[in-house]
């Protein structure tokens, strides 16, 4: 095989590795536009390059100190104390550089990680709704909290201790092929050669086991984060001691998992320290062996033992700083993971049409399933006109929230089209057309801040007094003023330190204070009394009603003042009408009236 050949199927291996892989994928954090970045990172380069220099200089400087003065000769006095200030100079100058080279990169590991985190924060909130739904919060959380401890713990031994390293070791087998002949730069190649080939083999083994740890990390913090948002129903069915040996469970497999990586990781220092004392052994023999019987000065057996004890430090860190460089590559991966991900409901490229802030919603022939061979929508077609109330209603199972999740875009219809403005939804630019949409669901979900920040989030700008009417219409007044610190009281992460009931009046008054040309009211009022649901669907109706209105509701009071109300049952419109019309067909309307009636 050529030489090219060669050089080539090397590159080509590199170049599928799957840490290169990493590395390209993590370079772009660490490279940046800001010149200022770039005049650090090369600043600190050439640091690194000046300290490789002076780290080569010294032992060769003190060989011949270690000559001059095994062999005295007055007329050099001058000459040795000068070599010897140089000496000293060059090892001050090679410890300065550490210092400076790290503070010239502080901020561009810094801004590295601060543009990963960014940029991983910004990529999980561009998936859709199937993804949050499936997802994790605790191995998110464990995963993006390792991988901002992992952006600097491998860049900063790349490019601080393994580059250069490497390079030094380079430089030196020459320098000694040069001076004592090929045999000694050959032996050097040789050993650091063995050392790569026992650790890139050694941490194979060594790194499945710390994988293992990793997913057991990740397993164990789900279950903890999963087990705390749950710790409601935890208490009332009384599963606290089954919650708890749950908990010891993942967290002893957890722990054998990490000690098995640890107990490996150190076998394989064990097996890396060998090598290196092999060479030191070597090199101090066949140097003494040179000294002796074949003339060489005691200032050569110096220079080449000051090389092997020099590499000896980097080295016997080089393998720890492989290992946990290689480990660290393994914290990456489930971000990386998170990165691929993509998502399933594609943006449009059009910009959505609106004029005096009118919406018409056009529903034709849909269908949909969650999943194969189970529909759920079939054939629902229906027009929604700006200044008009339609409102959905139906058994549970019949579909109706289902409609909701299509217009809001959580998922895509099989068939069909959804049109705004006669515009289909599947090519607009979600957020020209999210800024014109309001929803509240069931499910009302409150950030942990101040109650005034969680009505306004839609609206910051909004006025004091549109804030004060909104909470009027909404009946939250009197919680409002009954609340120590008024509109500044935090509400709890996600919103538990409230009722049900008042956060679905939160996520109403939210909606009203964003002021959308859609509406979509989705069972918003199902935990609200009937005399309160009543006041605040009338109270709100002067609001909206120029506005585009869609209401999914199960409780029929609801719904009775809408202007067309769909009945659906099995995926399928099976009723129109309105709420009088409706009942004078004594269908399935008239039925499900009935029923609530009576109970």
């Amino acid at each position: 095989m050529t030489l090219s050949r060669f050089l080539n199927k090397i590159r080509k291996k590199l170049k599928e590795h799957p840490h290169m892989h990493l590395l390209k994928i993590l370079w772009p954090f660490l490279w940046s536009i800001d010149r200022g970045i770039q005049g650090r990172f090369f600043g600190a380069f050439f640091i690194i390059l000046f300290s490789t220099a002076l780290s080569i200089t010294v032992p060769l400087l003190f060989k011949e100190v270690v000559k001059i003065l095994t062999t005295p000769d007055a007329r050099k006095e001058t000459f040795v104390f000068l070599i010897l200030g140089f000496y000293g100079a060059t090892w001050t100058l090679t410890r300065i550089s550490i210092p400076l080279r790290e503070v010239l990169m502080f901020r561009v590991m810094e801004k590295g990680v601060m543009r990963l985190s960014a940029h991983i924060f910004e990529h999980l909130h561009s998936l859709s709704y199937d993804f949050h739904v499936r997802r994790k919060t605790g191995e998110i959380t464990s995963a993006i909290e390792k991988a901002q401890d992992a952006f600097p713990a491998i860049l900063w031994p790349l490019f601080f201790l393994i580059i250069p390293t490497f390079i030094e070791v380079l430089i030196v087998s020459v320098l000694l092929s040069y001076l004592y002949g090929f045999f000694y730069g050959i032996i050097m190649i040789t050993i650091i050669s063995l050392f790569l080939i026992y650790s890139t083999k050694a941490l194979s083994w060594s790194l499945e086991a710390r994988r293992q740890s990793n997913k057991k990390h990740y397993q164990s913090n789900s279950n903890i984060v999963d087990s705390f948002l749950n710790f409601s129903t935890i208490k009332l069915f009384n599963t606290q001691q089954s919650e708890f040996d749950k908990c010891r469970k993942v967290l002893q497999e957890r722990e054998e998992a990490t000690t098995n990586a640890l107990v490996r990781g150190r076998c394989v220092t064990v097996g890396q320290d060998l090598i290196i004392g092999i060479a030191l052994i070597l090199f101090s023999i066949l140097s003494a062996y040179k000294v002796l019987y074949e003339n060489y000065n005691v200032s050569d057996f110096v220079l080449i033992n000051s090389y092997v004890l020099q590499f000896s430090i980097p080295l016997g860190s080089l393998g720890f700083i492989l290992s946990n460089f290689r480990g660290q590559l393994i914290h990456m991966e489930k971000v990386i993971e998170l990165l691929s991900c993509k998502p399933s409901i594609k943006d449009g490229e059009e910009s959505l049409q609106i004029i005096d802030k009118k919406l018409t919603v056009s529903c034709k022939d849909i269908y949909f399933e969650y999943e194969p061979k189970r529909p759920i929508l079939k054939g629902i077609s229906f027009d929604l006109l700006p200044g008009k109330t339609l409102a959905i209603v139906g058994s549970s199972g019949s579909g109706k929230s289902t409609i909701a999740s299509l217009l809001m875009r959580f998922y895509e219809c099989k068939s069909g089209e959804i049109l705004i403005n006669k515009q289909n939804i599947y090519t607009l630019k979600q957020e020209s057309f999210f800024k014109h949409l309001g929803a509240v669901s069931q499910d009302i979900t409150l950030f942990n801040d101040s109650l005034k920040n969680n009505l306004t989030y839609g609206n910051p700008s909004v006025s004091d007094e549109m804030l004060d009417e909104v909470i009027k219409l909404t009946l939250l007044d009197s919680f409002v003023h009954a609340l120590p610190d008024g509109l500044e009281t935090t509400v709890g992460e996600r919103g538990l330190a409230l009722s049900t009931g008042e956060k679905q009046k939160i996520g109403i008054a939210r909606v009203l204070l964003k002021q959308p040309s859609f509406y979509i009211f989705d069972e918003a009022t199902s935990s609200l009394d009937v005399e309160t649901e009543k006041k605040i669907m009338q109270n709100i109706k002067n609001v909206t009603k120029n506005a585009t209105v869609l209401i999914i509701a199960h409780r029929l009071s609801t719904i009775r003042s809408a202007d067309e109300i769909l009945v659906f049952d099995k995926g399928k419109i099976v009723e129109v009408g309105t709420h009088a019309s409706l009942l004078k067909k004594k269908g399935r309307y008239a039925s499900l009236c009935t029923a609530q009636a009576a109970t």
